[in-house]
């Protein structure tokens, strides 16, 4: 009897390599349906299935493999334009029949599988911002479409306008109840910084827009803006010069004192005195 080391056998495979080859060819010869059989039974069972699953996933994420298959796609592509150039139209054109064919013969079901996908959610996000998309792209030509879509609507049925033109007027109101709550001042300034910084160029065409049309109502419209808002500026000013400022910064306690500061023109008796760095720091929390 030979030895069961390990060691030993590898040994022995490894000097009679050719004599073993010959044998297992010998012995499949031999028993060829039988083993095909036992194969066959063997990858009928799940596991089995799955390990298999799981290696070809694993082989074909591999780096080496996608460029493969990336290659081997595109020589196909070449060599059939060169045997047919018109070949892509060709397979255009039957995929649009089989298409045509498959949408006629099951029409019923297309429309009711399409109902069903637009009640979910997914479906109704992607149709916002599909539509939100094209509102922004085709901005002229959604005006356009609304005034003519209204003014059919006044022909058709001017009693029935009348009644949304009310609700519109509802809308309008219940915002702006809602823009004059308090603290929503600070809630809107933050949202338009945000969407000014999200969307420079728009805002740029939007404010330019904003400046033409005032100055078309008026002409010396912006006189009189920055005229009332340096008024209230140099009264804010004027009252607190009148006091000296303190020795110490109100916040921090440090020297020196910078002058003073108000948290808003519109409160010109409402001040502190504060150091460069608190002061700095306050003129920011009063934009936020």
């Amino acid at each position: 009897m030979p030895p069961k080391d390990k060691t030993y056998w590898k040994e022995y495979y490894k000097e009679n390599r050719e004599k073993q080859i010959e044998v297992s060819k010998k012995y499949y010869e031999e028993n060829k349906e039988a083993i095909y059989e036992k194969k066959k039974i063997y990858n009928q069972r799940d596991y089995v299935k799955e390990k298999k699953r799981l290696i070809a996933l694993e082989y074909s994420h591999r780096p080496e493999v996608i460029e493969a298959r990336k290659e081997y796609r595109r020589q196909w592509r070449v060599k059939k334009l060169k045997d047919d150039p018109g070949f892509w139209k060709k397979e255009a054109a039957k995929n649009k029949e089989t298409q045509d064919k498959y949408y006629e013969n099951n029409k019923d079901k297309i429309l009711k599988q399409k109902k069903e996908y637009n009640k979910t959610e997914g479906a109704k996000d992607l149709k916002r911002v599909r539509d939100s998309e094209y509102s922004k792209n085709n901005r002229d030509k959604m005006n356009a479409y609304r005034n003519e879509w209204r003014a059919e609507r006044r022909k058709k049925d001017s009693e029935s306008w009348k009644k949304e033109k009310a609700s519109d007027e509802i809308v309008k109101k219940a915002l702006a109840d809602y823009r004059n709550k308090p603290g929503m001042d600070a809630v809107l300034a933050k949202r338009a910084r945000e969407y000014c910084a999200n969307n420079p160029e728009e805002n740029k065409e939007k404010c330019k827009a904003y400046r033409e049309k005032k100055l078309t109502e008026d002409p010396d419209h912006w006189k009189k803006e920055y005229a009332a808002a340096d008024k209230k500026k140099i009264k804010a000013r004027t009252i607190a010069n009148k006091f000296p400022l303190a020795n110490k910064c109100e916040h921090c306690g440090a020297k020196p004192i910078s002058r003073h500061h108000h948290k808003g023109y519109d409160f010109p008796e409402e001040f502190e005195s504060l150091c460069k760095k608190c002061h700095e720091e306050a003129d920011r929390k009063y934009k936020d």
